[in-house]
């Protein structure tokens, strides 16, 4: 859908102000936009409506912004409407800094978490700076389940076996189990063994 865009009797004229609005909405605590819904609500529709590269912007735009409710929103946009977009959430988790990756993420934890938790779900993690980015953020927001399927699926033996012997001392039977999974994906199944010689 081109700019100016209509919609909900707003007349719009640029992906900039379609961010300020987003915005706004959420510090408004929702519903300046469409009465009495979450801000979400309204821009999950409203991105059905806009062409691929412009929902590339605009989530490009709130995961840019200084302010943690909105970072937060883009990440929670990508995990339920556009998952192919899960390299920005990335990127927003390299570039922001640790004063924002620590303010409290929208559904609760931290913003960190949430950006990693997101990252962790759908994005390409092959490469090894961005896997040990997720997997760094993960451990730092205490998210030991999460980290146990990036290893599980992206990383080589030498990070499983780094990794894997400080999750499970934790304790925590999931994780195990997660790892433990790990001998289905051939390249890992000798680092999964030592991990677990009992098995």
């Amino acid at each position: 859908m081109p700019f100016p865009l209509a919609f909900e009797g707003l007349t719009i004229p640029g992906l900039r102000a379609l961010g300020y609005v987003i915005a706004s909405d959420l510090a408004a605590g929702g519903g300046t936009v469409r009465p009495d819904a979450p801000t979400i609500a309204w821009v999950v529709d409203l991105l059905g409506s806009l062409a691929p590269d412009e929902r590339r912007d605009l989530l490009y735009t709130l995961l840019a912004y200084r302010s943690p409710a909105t970072v937060g929103l883009g990440a929670q946009l990508v995990d339920v409407a556009v998952p192919e977009l899960a390299w920005l959430v990335v990127a927003a988790l390299k570039v922001h800094d640790l004063g924002l990756l620590l303010a409290p993420a929208p559904e609760g934890g931290t913003l960190e978490g949430l950006l990693a938790t997101v990252a962790a779900r759908h994005a390409d993690l092959s490469a090894e700076e961005p896997r040990q980015l997720v997997l760094t953020a993960l451990r730092s927001a205490g998210l030991p389940v999460e980290e146990a399927r990036v290893l599980v699926r992206w990383a080589d033996a030498d990070e499983v076996l780094r990794w894997g012997d400080d999750l499970l001392a934790e304790g925590d039977p999931e994780v195990a189990a997660i790892l433990e999974g790990g001998l289905a994906r051939g390249e890992i199944a000798i680092a999964i063994l030592k991990l677990f010689p009992d098995l």
